[in-house]
C-alpha cells in the first residue's frame, strides 16, 4: 500500500487586480482573456434588486466578499445596495473551433424580474440542402455547424411548417423549431431552452434577429439573452435552428420552453482577476479547512511506495466550494460541489516520488463558512512481477 504523508498546509487570501472596465458586460474571450482562472465582474447597485447572471459555465454572487448564491449557467439572488461581485471562470478555451465558444458573463446583469411566459404554437420545418450543398467535408463543416452566413435567409424561405416533428431523412439540412411568446411591454428576455441532446450546435432567432449562435448542451438548459431592443410588445417569434444529417431519430415529440422577462440591466462594470496575496498562514498537517472568502490553499505531501508496486494516486475533495487544482504548478482539474467528479488523478510524471509535492487550490466558497476536506488514495494496487525463462 503506498503511503501519502501530509507534511504541511498553508492558506492565503486571493486579492483582486483590475484588468478591464466598460459600460456593458462582455464574455471573457471578447476581453482577450483565455487563461484558465477565476475572474470577477463588479457592479455598483444604488438600491436593492433581484438580479440574475447568465454565464458559461458557473457563476457565484458575492457581496462584501461573502457568497450569497451560485448556479450552473444561471444564478439569481436579491442583493444591494452596494458592490456586487459575480465570480466566473474561464475554461482556457482557445476559441478556434467551428462554433464560437464564450465563457464568463454572456449577458448583462439582469435587474428586477417581471415574470415568465411560455413558448406556444410550436411548429417544425426543414430546409433540405442536399441538392445545393453536396455532402462532403466543406459542406459538413460549414453549413450544418450553423456557421454559414445564409442561415437566416434559408430559414425565412421555409414555407411548410407542421405541429408534429418531421419524419424524414435529409442528407444535409437545417431543422427549424418555431414558436411564439407574448409580452405586454418591452423588456429584456431570457429564453430557457431544454437540453438539446443531439443538437449540440444551435442558432436562435427572435423576430428575425440572430441572438445566439454557438454550442448547446445535452445536460443543462440553454439560456439565451434577448435585448430589450429586439423584444416587441405583443407577439414575438422565436426560431431555433439546428443542423441535421440523415434520419431524424432524436427530434423531441414535444418542445417546452419558457421566457423570463426582466425590467432592466446593470451598467458600468469593472473586471478583475484574482492574484494570490503575499501573506500566507502556515499550519500543521491539515486536511480540513473552513473557507468564507476566495482563498488559496497549499498542501505539501510526500509519497512512499515500493519500486515494484504500481498504484495510481488520486486527490479527493469534498465541500461546498468551487476549486481549481494544480499539482506541482500544473493544472489538473476543477471541482464543483455536487458535480460529477470528486477524485482527480495525480499524473505520475508530475509527481516526485522521493521529494516533496504540493497541491495548490484556488477555492471559491459557495456558502458562508464552507468546509473543504482533502484526502489521498489509490485507484488500485498491483505488484510488478518479473518473469524469467
Amino acid at each position: 500500500e503506498p503511503r501519502v504523508t501530509v507534511e504541511g498546509a498553508g492558506t492565503g487570501q486571493l486579492d483582486l487586480e483590475k484588468i478591464a472596465e466598460g459600460e456593458d458586460a462582455k464574455p471573457l474571450e471578447e476581453l482577450g482573456i483565455y487563461k484558465h482562472d477565476y475572474y470577477v465582474y463588479r457592479v455598483e447597485l444604488e438600491r436593492r434588486h433581484e438580479v440574475c447572471a447568465i454565464a458559461n459555465d458557473v457563476a457565484t454572487f458575492m457581496v462584501g466578499g461573502a457568497p450569497v448564491a451560485w448556479g450552473f449557467a444561471r444564478a439569481c439572488a436579491e442583493v444591494g445596495p452596494g458592490t456586487v461581485d459575480v465570480v466566473v471562470e474561464s475554461t482556457g478555451h482557445p476559441n478556434d473551433g467551428i462554433v464560437p465558444h464564450f465563457t464568463g458573463l454572456i449577458a448583462p446583469l439582469l435587474l428586477d424580474r417581471l415574470g415568465e411566459v411560455n413558448i406556444e404554437d410550436i411548429e417544425f420545418g426543414i430546409a433540405d440542402l442536399s441538392d445545393r450543398y453536396k455532402p462532403g467535408i466543406p459542406a459538413y463543416t460549414s453549413y450544418p455547424k450553423v456557421i454559414n452566413r445564409e442561415l437566416g435567409r434559408i430559414i425565412a424561405k421555409i414555407d411548410r411548417w407542421s405541429g408534429k416533428p418531421p419524419q424524414a431523412k435529409v442528407e444535409l439540412g437545417i431543422l427549424a423549431i418555431r414558436g411564439r411568446f407574448r409580452v405586454s411591454e418591452k423588456s429584456h428576455a431570457v429564453v430557457k431552452l431544454p437540453p438539446l441532446h443531439a443538437f449540440v450546435q444551435v442558432a436562435v432567432f427572435v423576430n428575425g434577429v440572430e441572438v445566439f449562435r454557438g454550442l448547446g448542451n445535452d445536460v443543462f438548459p440553454l439560456y439565451v439573452y434577448v435585448p430589450k431592443e429586439v423584444v416587441e410588445e405583443g407577439v414575438n417569434e422565436l426560431i431555433m435552428a439546428v443542423p441535421i444529417r440523415g434520419e431524424l431519430r432524436r427530434v423531441p415529440k414535444e418542445v417546452s420552453a419558457t421566457v423570463e422577462l426582466w425590467k432592466d440591466v446593470a451598467k458600468g462594470y469593472r473586471v478583475y482577476k484574482f492574484k494570490a496575496s503575499a501573506t500566507t498562514t502556515r499550519g500543521g498537517a491539515e486536511t480540513r479547512f473552513r473557507v468564507s472568502q476566495p482563498t488559496t490553499i497549499s498542501v505539501s505531501f510526500r509519497i512512499e511506495k515500493k519500486s515494484d508496486v504500481v498504484a495510481p494516486l488520486y486527490l479527493e475533495l469534498k465541500g461546498d466550494v468551487l476549486a481549481q487544482i494544480r499539482l506541482n504548478g500544473r493544472f489538473i482539474g476543477r471541482f464543483y460541489a455536487g458535480g460529477s467528479q470528486s477524485r482527480f488523478y495525480l499524473p505520475e510524471p508530475y509527481l516526485s516520488d522521493n521529494g516533496a509535492n504540493e497541491i495548490e487550490l484556488r477555492v471559491i466558497p459557495l456558502r458562508k463558512d464552507a468546509e473543504l476536506s482533502i484526502s489521498f488514495g489509490s485507484y488500485y494496487r498491483a505488484k510488478v512481477l518479473r518473469l524469467e525463462l
